[in-house]
């Protein structure tokens, strides 16, 4: 498949993904009170290009290698740089996300190491994408100082790492029958 047919609509949205980090980082750490309107809009955009770029994909039959690739790597980049970045500013806590990143680490090398025995790019599953979903809600919330997104970051925080463990054994699964297979 040649380069220009890999840019479609669902790899530009997954790559706007991580171009919107840059302006949403700004205003994280550099916008004032005034400003977070802004935050929360560009942090909504992001999150939503993460559900349309597989619509897309899968409506318009443009799933390819890159996406496969592009979507879930926007995905780690994304959450693991918001994460760190809510981390510096104690609005979550350091063992969080943690545990996002060891399971995106762990994720992340177990696919090359099956992409590199088997030749096959796993996509993510349904499963990964809601965890996804929850842990992005939860940084959503960790934007707001008020005591309604307090008691939900709570439960979402608890929801995204019960999710994170079973996707990741999930993940294990897939990688382990498909070495075996090979």
């Amino acid at each position: 498949m040649d380069s220009q047919s890999n840019w479609n609509i669902s790899n530009i949205l997954s790559a706007s993904r991580i171009i919107l980090l840059v302006p949403i980082l700004f205003f994280l750490f550099y916008g004032i009170e005034e400003w977070k309107i802004v935050l929360v809009i560009l942090v909504s955009i992001a999150t939503l290009t993460d559900f349309l770029d597989g619509y897309f994909a899968r409506k318009f039959n443009q799933i390819t290698e890159l996406g496969k690739i592009l979507d879930p790597i926007a995905d780690k980049i994304c959450v693991g740089a918001l994460a760190f970045s809510l981390v510096l500013l104690g609005k979550i806590p350091l063992w969080f996300f943690l545990v996002v990143i060891v399971r995106d680490v762990l994720i992340l090398f177990g696919g090359l190491y099956v992409k590199s025995k088997s030749n096959i790019v796993l996509q993510s599953n349904q499963l990964g994408k809601w965890t996804v979903g929850i842990v992005s809600l939860t940084i959503f919330l960790s934007l707001f100082e008020n005591s309604f997104a307090r008691i939900y970051l709570s439960t979402c925080v608890a929801i995204s790492v019960a999710m994170l463990i079973l996707s990741f054994v999930l993940y294990l699964s897939r990688f382990l029958k498909i070495l075996k297979t090979t």
